[in-house]
């Protein structure tokens, strides 16, 4: 499955949010702000970051800037108490945006979405129908 880091400033979020998607296979890394954060995209080559707003010092608007110049690959999913409309007003050029209120079955589903992960597992599903 695929590298998440998950840079959120609550520990109860990013821990929960941590188990939730070990749970379902990822390898998970945690960070607590912005240049751990970006510390860990830079030697861990994750897929995907669930990236909170408010994380201090330096927000998460410029941690997504700065993945973004270093790392273009790397999915970004802004996660945030804020509503998703405003969310896209602060990061514009996040791949997915997530509003905490909506959950986690709604956050895997984008996460999924953009992994492809459901692509895949038609595909091996399909392939063991084929057999």
């Amino acid at each position: 499955m695929a590298k998440i880091l998950v840079v959120d400033d609550e520990k109860r979020i990013r821990e929960t949010c941590a188990i939730y998607f070990a749970d379902r296979g990822h390898d998970v890394f945690q960070a607590s702000d912005a240049v751990s954060g970006f510390s860990v995209v830079d030697k861990e080559g994750v897929d995907l970051v669930l990236l909170d707003l408010n994380l201090g010092e330096i927000q998460g608007d410029t941690l997504n800037d700065v993945i973004a110049s270093f790392h273009p690959k790397v999915l970004v999913v802004v996660s945030s108490v804020f509503p998703v409309e405003d969310q896209k007003e602060f990061v514009s050029d996040a791949d997915e945006y997530h509003d905490k209120a909506d959950g986690w079955a709604v956050l895997e589903k984008k996460v999924n979405r953009l992994l492809n992960i459901e692509d895949q597992k038609a595909a091996e599903q399909q392939k063991g129908v084929e057999k």
